[in-house]
This record gives structure tokens, sequence and C-alpha cells, in this order.
């Protein structure tokens, strides 16, 4: 494909060489006319730098029939190499017209496979030629080499186009295309065609001319061995252009013998107007593009942005692209004497965009909008913002982010021509409370909000904790010296009011408020009666029975009040009870109360180790709550199943249930020679002595 490309560019070069009528003049037409000697000198170009390449070998043809002679000759490179059109001094120069005025008339034109070669002859028997061809080293430019052989013994081959015209040469042979007459031929690409000539002539020379014929020695007679065709590239647009092709069936004759086609008539056609046009892309669809011809004129880009400007051959002027919201680069180009036949100019828009910023209000939040499709921007770490919009862009600006109210809630834009600042707004933090009762006045509920942070309960326990939107986190309560069920409560992600979050507690630390006795514990140990079984951390010990000693401490302060502090203990009360005994003094005072008797006959021993059982506790409870003498009324032997009326302790056990203080161990039985617990005792005492 960039071979036949390549030859279109040389038929261009080759047909504007012919075409050429005078436009190049000067001291380069004096120097050629100086040249015209029985010996020439070589046609270089003053304007290009020549390398001599030393002798090389031509093969010339000398007729249609193939028939050639070889020449040798000296050959000359220029150094110079054209990656676009060749410049037309160059081309003026080799021209059929310039190069005639030094003796040098056309021979042959001949294709290369990458170009042209265009052959000449001179008088005094040497042939020159010039080639225009692809660079071997550089395909994309253009080499230009000359050759000129010695002097030949061969006859004239094509005799001075000074000559009068030959007879005729008896046949006859027609041109083909463009048929005769024809109109809007677009000049950037004309095949003049011919049929053979039978029988085959010695060459072809054919002519083409703006509003009138070639004369018969008109140099720019081109000659063509094997070529029924030529293809033109380079003409005029809206001329009018006469061509004539001659068949040369004997070039060695003075004259020479031809015959012109159609009979010897000039075939005539006209090319198109507005002979030239600017293509490209804008940069973007829609865009306008403006010029003058004659009175302003505008086109319009298509959808992606490909425009086309069709004007007259020569024009001049500028091209200046526009679309409201775009500027272009470049802003416009200016063409002067426009005269290839398409130019090639492209643009690139750049969108006009205006920006919105101000501060959110808050780090992160969110800012979406619509231009052309769904938009965010995101607010940085102080929560500034900026982002941009199209020229003339109207739209809402939507601020969020979740745990957080914007005020304003949105802002409207319309039609947007400059950027638009301090676009502040103000937020709220969304809050929500966790709430309850802790169990207990005055006590703390500490937790982590950006900080360690604390609640106080009020005078009734109840509290309140404000957190904010997707609060995590852990609300811990405490008061000395008590403990709290549950201990901690955990929360995750919080986006609704938290209520009824309420905790209890209790004094020891091994009775929770879930334990069956808990609350008589409690009221046992408020009213100062115990103080528990471990001080740190403070214990109960519910589930651990009760001695005799314990029970006599437990009895003097129910009896006389937590305040009284009996007697220094003398030892001397029971044999087992020493002054130094745990709970000594309270054994002597429970005795001296008339309640405690001993844990024998003889009343001599009082068996403070010894496990208080359920009958003793009857007892016991009964005397220190109606007094030493106080007996009770006869037993029924029908409460409980297993106390029957002969059982010494049946009238005691059976008060004991007659006043609410039991109920026995199960339904039906008492469970009489059963040991009493500490959560069992603290029932006991919170029911015998109605303790708050």
């Amino acid at each position: 494909m960039y071979a036949t490309f390549k030859k279109i560019i040389f038929a261009f070069i080759l047909a504007l060489s012919v075409l050429t009528t005078g436009a190049w003049q000067g001291n380069q037409v004096a120097f050629a006319q100086d040249q015209i000697s029985a010996a020439p000198e070589t046609p270089l170009y003053s304007g290009l730098t020549w390398n001599n390449a030393g002798s090389s070998v031509r093969s010339i043809t000398l007729n249609a029939k193939g028939e050639s002679i070889s020449l040798s000759g000296d050959t000359y490179q220029a150094v110079e190499q054209f990656s676009t059109a060749l410049p037309q001094d160059v081309l003026d120069y080799y021209s059929n017209e310039q190069l005639a005025g030094s003796g040098w008339s056309s021979h042959d034109a001949v294709d290369l496979p990458g170009g042209v070669r265009k052959v000449f002859y001179h008088e005094s028997g040497v042939y020159f030629s010039v080639e225009f061809e692809i660079c071997p080293e550089k395909f994309s430019a253009t080499c230009i080499t000359v050759w000129k052989s010695e002097q030949s013994n061969t006859a004239n081959p094509t005799p001075s186009v000074a000559s009068e015209p030959g007879p005729l040469a008896t046949g006859s042979f027609g041109k083909n295309s463009p048929a005769n007459g024809t109109g809007n031929v677009n000049p950037a690409s004309v095949v003049l065609s011919w049929s053979a000539f039978t029988p085959t002539p010695d060459k072809y020379s054919y002519c083409i001319k703006v509003d009138s014929e070639c004369a018969a020695n008109d140099p720019n007679w081109t000659g063509t061995f094997t070529n029924t065709s030529v293809t033109l590239t380079n003409l005029l647009y809206g001329k009018t252009y006469h061509w004539q092709v001659k068949a040369i069936t004997c070039a060695d004759c003075t004259p020479k013998i031809f015959t012109y086609a159609d009979g010897g008539t000039w075939w005539t056609f006209t090319t198109k107007l507005n002979g030239v046009s600017i293509v490209g892309n804008a940069g973007v669809g829609g865009a306008t593009l403006s010029y003058t011809d004659g009175t302003p004129k505008t086109v319009t880009a298509d959808s992606i942005g490909n425009y086309s400007i069709t004007l007259p051959t020569n024009w001049s002027g500028t091209v200046t692209p526009s679309k409201t919201g775009y500027t272009f680069f470049p802003a416009s180009t200016t063409y002067t004497n426009l005269n290839v036949a398409q130019t090639i100019t492209n643009y690139s828009a750049t969108a006009i965009t205006f920006n919105i910023s101000g501060n959110a209000g808050v780090a992160g939040a969110t800012l979406t909008y619509t231009d052309g499709i769904l938009k965010t921007a995101t607010a940085d770490g102080l929560g500034d913002y900026t982002f941009p919009v199209s020229y003339n862009w109207t739209g809402t600006v939507v601020p969020s982010k979740l745990g957080y109210i914007f005020s304003p809630v949105s802002k409207n834009y319309s039609n947007v021509l400059a950027n638009q600042t301090a676009q502040n707004y103000l937020t709220t933090h969304i809050t929500y409370t966790i709430s309850g009762n802790a169990g207990v006045a005055g006590a703390t509920l500490s937790y982590v909000d950006n900080g360690a942070k604390t609640a106080v309960a009020d005078s009734a326990g109840n509290y309140s904790i404000t957190i904010p939107y997707g609060w995590s986190g852990t609300v811990t309560p405490s008061k000395s010296p008590y403990y709290f069920t549950p201990t901690a409560r955990d929360y995750l992600n919080v986006v609704a009011n938290v209520s009824a979050q309420n905790y209890t507690i209790s004094i020891f630390s091994d009775v929770a408020s879930t334990y069956w006795a808990f609350n008589y514990i409690e009221r046992f140990s408020v009213a100062g009666i115990t103080s528990g079984c471990s001080v740190a951390p403070l214990k109960y010990c519910p589930e651990t029975t009760v001695t005799n000693s314990q029970m006599a401490v437990f009895l003097v302060r129910a009896i006389h009040g937590v305040a009284f502090v009996p007697p220094a203990a003398t030892g001397t009360v029971f044999t087992d009870v020493s002054a130094g005994s745990f709970g000594a003094a309270y054994i002597e005072q429970l005795h001296a109360d008339g309640i405690a008797v001993g844990c024998n006959a003889a009343g001599t021993l009082f068996c403070p180790n010894l496990i208080v059982s359920r009958s003793d506790m009857a007892v016991l409870l009964l005397r220190s709550k109606h007094g030493a003498s106080y007996v009770p009324p006869a037993a029924s032997g029908t409460v409980f199943t297993d106390v029957t009326i002969s059982n010494p302790y049946a009238p005691w056990i059976e008060q004991l249930v007659f006043e609410g203080i039991t109920s026995g161990c199960t339904t039906t039985t008492y469970c009489p020679g059963g040991s009493v617990t500490r959560a069992q005792m603290a029932v006991f005492f919170v029911r015998t002595f109605s303790l708050p």
C-alpha cells in the first residue's frame, strides 16, 4: 500500500514537471541555456548538495518494442532527503520546459518500484535521467539521483521538439478517458488513457494544457514507450484542459512519422470547482468552525468532532473552532494560497470547568452531585472540599456522613459561569442515649468516647449517657462497696436510643442479685448483724453452715442491737469456751440472756464449733424473739411428716412455721436434723426480727 501511495506521489511530481509553465525563471534558466553545447554538463540543481556516486550502466529503451541500448555514465546523488513533498524549485528545474532550454527533450518516463525515472535525450547523443525514488535506508523519505550517459553513436531517437511536424502514419487509434467534454473531474486524480496503436509504434507522446492545445513543438510533449495511460494528481480546480496523444511510428525519421489519436481531434475535460478542502477533528462533537469565503461561513463538526470545509483553490484565510464551554488548541489556523487538495488540521478541545469549594463541616463528608453522571467528592481531614463542574452547570450538591445532620441539607446551583467559593455547611452530630437504673444512688458509669468519660446515677439510681451515632464501647458501673450485676454492658454500633439498661447491686461478691436468698442476705448485712466471711474481696459464703459460736454472735446483735458490745468473756461459763475463744463474750452474753443453756445436760459445754441444726435454730430464734422464759404451744404433730408429736422440738418447729419464719425444707418436711447454711440463717433472722 505504501508503494502504491508513493507511485501516486511521483505521478504528481511527473505531472507537475510537465505542467510547469515558466514560474521558475531567473538564474536557473540562464544557467540551463548556457549548457547548450556539443557535450552538455550534467544538470545538477545548485540548490542541492550532490555526491558523485561513480560510474554506472543504464539500459535505455529505444522503442515500444523493447529494443534498448546500454550506456555507461556518471551517477550523482543528492544529499538531501525529503520526508514531505519535493520543493517546487526542484520540480521546476527538472521539468520538460526548463530542460528543453538547454537542449534536452523528453525521451521516456519509467515507473520504478518506489518512484519514477524521467529520461531525456540531448542532440549531442547524450542521455540524461533524473530519478525520484524511495530512499533505500529511509522508506518514509524521497531521494533524488541524476545520471548522464557517455555520448552515444546511436541515431537521434527523438528529434528536437522544435522540428516541424512530419507526415502522418497509416493507421488510427483513439483516446479513452476522460471522455471528451467530461465535466466535474477531480483534479487530484485524473487518468489519461488511450488504446494501443497497431502496429506497435516506436513510442507514444502525450501533451495536456490549460485552455489551449499544445503546439507541435511544445516542450511539454512527454514521451513514453510502454504506457498507454498516465495518472495526473495536481491539476487545477475549475479549469478546462486540452489533451492529445500521438503514436510515433518512425522516431528515427526526419521529420518523424506519427499519428494523432482520434484523427487529430483534441479532447477536453473540465475539473470541478472548489478544488481544496480542509478536514480534521475539532476535538469535540458539535464544534463550530468559522471562516470567511466571500462572506462569513461556518461548518459544524459531527458527533465525534470530524469536520470538512470545501474551499476554492488558492484560498487564504483563518479557520477558528468554537463551542460554548470549551477552549481550543490551536485557537485558530491561518492558511495562505491553499492549493493542496486536502489539508488535515486537528484541534484539541478542553472543557472549561469551574470549582465549587468550601467546608463541609466535618472531615470525610461526601458531597454528591450529577454532572453528566453521578459524581462525589470527599472532604479532607479539616472538612475542606473542592470539585470541578462543567461550564454553565446546573445542579444540586448534597453533603452526607453517617451520624451527622447538615445545614443546609443541600445547595442548588444554576448556570455556573465562575468559581463558587465559601460554600460551607454546618453539621450537628447525631447522638443517642443509653439509660437505665444503676441499682444504687451515686453509682458511677464509666465509658470511652474520644477519651474516658463518666455519668453519675441520681438519688433514685437512674442514669443517662449521651453517645454519638454508631458508637461502640463498654459501660461499667461502680460504687464502693457494691458489686454490680452485670459487671458491665457492651454496645456495638449504636444507632438508636437504648433504654432499660439496669443493674442490680450486691454487697457481697459471692452473692449475685439472682441468688435465691439475695434480698435476705442484703437485709441481714445492712442490719449490721454480719460483715461476711471474707473482707478482700467481701464475701458472705452463703452455702457455708453456721456453728454455735457464729450463731451466738448473730443472736446477741439481733437481741441487743448492732452497737451493743458484750462484757469481756471470763472463760468460766463453759468449759469448752475459753476467754480467748472466737465469740466467747457473745457466747457468755447469750448464756446470761438465758438463751444458751449448753449442749450437754449438765450445762457445762457449749460446743462452739458444732454445726447448728434446724431443730436447735427453732429454739434459739423463738427464745431470742420472745424471751428466755418463752414456752411454745403444744405441737399437733401434723405440720411436717418428719416432725412427730413425740419430738421434743416439735412445739418449737411448729411455732416457727406458725409465725411465718419457715415453711420447711420441702412442702411436707422440715429436716429437723439438717444443718443451717448462712443463706438460710439470713432468711430466718430477717423474718424473726423483721429486719428492714
